[in-house]
């Protein structure tokens, strides 16, 4: 669910006023326009996120 377009969990809504629930959506598009990808990883305490991008191609 935290890919979702306006989504805030419980814990973040607790901590923080602010926010429209967009940031992750929007990281994952753009990862996603760069034929990369980014993705939850298991991470005690809290998250982490994993971005991997194509290596560029030289000539």
């Amino acid at each position: 669910r935290v890919f979702e377009r306006f989504t805030r969990l419980a814990p973040a809504r607790a901590k923080d006023k602010g926010g429209s629930g967009l940031g992750l959506a929007l990281s994952r598009d753009i990862a996603t326009a760069h034929d990369g990808t980014l993705s939850l990883a298991d991470h005690s305490p809290g998250a982490r996120f994993v971005a991997v991008f194509p290596a560029p191609e030289h000539s």
